[in-house]
């Protein structure tokens, strides 16, 4: 892994994916945890770059689909990998799902992204960071990014309640704690696969995830889970749709 740095931007690169996700979801985690909030690219492509106390040299294919992704697509506080990079990692000889799992959650625009809390055991103070922060300021560009952190952060927080239930999460029944912000809560819906497949002893509710939810659609994926909960909870024999 390499990094440059420039005026409010970082650059990370490298060949090895998991490695990449794994710093990725380090430095987002940890940005988050100051109430910094971070948006970019992950891109994949033929790559030159030049380093040195003379030169400040990059090529990349990958940079110009990231930096795409910043500008275009990403539009909330999170780092959005590329199709690209999802093939080129699915396409890896020895990759498996648990080498991936806890690093990619999936939005209702299909789009994937890094887990913003991989490595946060209490996200209370982002919650009411972005509590505060819907009140603070006005403008839709600004009140839409701060939803989308307070909605993510909402998810998480119920992430044991929605296993049980995914049904009622994604029909968009959950009530929030927060009476004031009934009307927005779950205008952002998620799907992260760990989620799921963590097997937790003693609960009724343990699915079966694989590598292929990473080359299907939100909705295939959460339909996928409801009929995973379905058979679980009426006790049907496990079969596939």
């Amino acid at each position: 892994m390499e990094f440059a740095i420039f005026s409010d931007s970082i650059i990370m690169y490298g060949s090895d994916f998991q490695d990449l996700l794994f710093r990725l979801s380090n430095l987002i985690s940890w940005v988050n945890s100051f109430g910094i909030l971070f948006r970019g690219g992950v891109g994949y492509g033929n790559h030159f770059s030049e380093i040195s106390d003379k030169n400040y040299l990059i090529v990349s294919e990958g940079l110009v689909q990231a930096a795409t992704i910043e500008q275009k697509i990403a539009i909330y506080p999170r780092i959005v990998i590329h199709k690209s990079v999802l093939n080129a990692i699915l396409s890896i000889k020895d990759i498996n799902y648990f080498t991936i799992s806890h690093y990619l959650v999936q939005g209702q625009d299909n789009l994937w992204f890094i887990n913003p809390f991989f490595l946060n055991p209490d996200i209370s103070e982002i919650y009411d960071f972005a509590h505060k922060s819907i009140i603070k300021h006005t403008g839709k560009a600004f009140q839409d990014k701060y939803i989308w952190l307070f909605d993510i952060c909402e998810y998480f927080g119920m992430k044991y309640l929605i296993r049980e239930n995914p049904e009622a999460y994604y029909s968009g029944k959950f009530i929030t704690k927060n009476a004031d912000l009934v009307e927005i809560v779950n205008k952002n819906l998620f799907f992260y696969p760990q989620m799921y497949s963590q097997f937790i002893i003693g609960n009724q509710f343990n699915y079966n995830i694989n590598l292929s939810v990473y080359e299907r659609t939100y909705d295939d994926n959460v339909a996928d889970i409801k009929y995973q909960h379905n058979r679980i909870k009426n006790k049907l024999p496990s079969s596939l749709p």
